[in-house]
């Protein structure tokens, strides 16, 4: 009887493990979706040349007439789509200002989208990434008005409030985003400490 009862238990094992391991993935999460109204605040550090271990801080330094390392103060607004399955979309505005010692300082808007995927733990952390090649911006005035930039990666990570109201979501300053410009293929590398608040307007 013993031996009987043993060889069930054994073939049941990986039933139990198998609903276990589903149970895991089927967290109050799973299914998560909605429309968010984002504001953002935070600054990126630009460099005409990559960044490297040891790189010196952004103190104004140039070649000639042109500025090889500057900082920006960035400020935006737009809704972050969360479809079910993992995948969204953003469309927005963005507002950025170089200050001195950038030789043009000024409010320099510019439209931004991209598409990107997502998950949200069991525990509410959040994690996403653009898809690579959906990221574009488009300058809104200035001597690039009308022409657009592109932005290789840029991944996030935050928290979803229980009552999935409210989303805090920022950058990974340790990214290293390579910006490239439709108009001159010139690159421009950035590092952007950047935090978002995004309240719930929609299913």
């Amino acid at each position: 009887m013993k031996k009987r009862i043993l060889i069930v238990l054994m073939a049941a094992l990986p039933i139990i493990m198998l609903a276990n391991a589903v149970f895991a993935d089927d967290h109050e999460w799973k299914g998560f979706h909605g429309e968010y109204a984002m504001t953002l605040a935070g600054f990126c550090l630009f460099s005409t040349s990559t960044f490297s271990p040891g790189y010196p801080a952004c103190d104004g330094s140039a070649e000639g007439n042109a500025l090889t390392c500057w900082n920006a103060q960035i400020v935006a607004e737009g809704i972050w789509s969360f479809k079910s399955g993992g995948k969204g979309s953003f469309i927005g505005s963005q507002y950025g200002m170089a200050p001195p010692p950038y030789p043009y300082p000024n409010v320099l808007p510019a439209d931004l989208e991209f598409d990107f995927t997502y998950q949200v733990t069991k525990d509410g952390e959040l994690t996403a990434a653009i898809v690579p090649g959906t990221f574009v911006g488009t300058w809104l005035a200035g001597s690039n008005a009308g022409k657009t930039y592109t932005v290789d990666i840029f991944n996030f990570f935050g928290m979803v409030s229980k009552d999935r109201k409210t989303i805090t979501l920022n950058s990974n300053a340790n990214d290293l985003q390579n910006f490239t410009s439709a108009a001159t293929g010139m690159n421009i590398y950035g590092r952007c400490n950047l935090s978002r608040t995004l309240i719930q307007i929609g299913n």
